[in-house]
């Protein structure tokens, strides 16, 4: 993991993760929330300012979910899909060579749902990075992954040829 042999663990902000009940700040803005990514990813622990990569990162990731317009806003005065977005630029600016999602996409409406993935997916390659998804549309599953898995009656069963269900 992460270019690590166990017991090792990574470090700091090689570890991203998308989770299903966002873990965002409610009464901070969309900006402080992913610069919360965007330090534990660059952020040396002996300075209490940002770096200028972590502002960068960060700026990046919110132009790239679309939500540049809404940086400033609250996050508990934005929708739902709107949060999810803010969770994934969050988890993006970390810059993370594993990045773990729990039903990522859920709340976007088909197009919005399409943005983000190939965002996301455009950031696994470029950075040689590998996503971990929980992900219950298996046709969906099926366009994101290389290697797709299904838990069937308490075990584990990869699904070797892409076109079955």
């Amino acid at each position: 993991m992460c270019g690590k042999h166990l017991p090792q663990h990574p470090n700091k902000g090689e570890l991203g993760y998308i989770p299903q009940s966002l873990g965002l700040v409610r009464h901070a803005s969309v900006m402080h929330n992913v610069m919360l990514g965007a330090n534990a990813g660059h952020k040396r622990f002996w300075t209490p300012l940002p770096s200028k990569i972590a502002k960068k990162h960060a700026l990046d990731a919110i132009i790239a979910m679309g939500i540049e317009p809404l940086q400033y806003n609250i996050i508990r005065k934005l929708s739902g899909g709107q949060q999810r977005r803010v969770a994934t630029a969050r988890t993006l600016s970390q810059q993370p060579r594993l990045i773990l999602a729990d039903e990522f996409l859920s709340e976007l409406d088909e197009h919005t749902k399409e943005i983000v993935q190939s965002k996301v997916i455009e950031y696994i390659h470029q950075n040689k990075s590998t996503l971990v998804v929980v992900e219950h549309d298996i046709s969906r599953a099926k366009e994101m992954g290389d290697r797709i898995f299904s838990i069937e009656d308490a075990k584990i069963k990869e699904i070797t040829n892409m076109e079955e269900e």
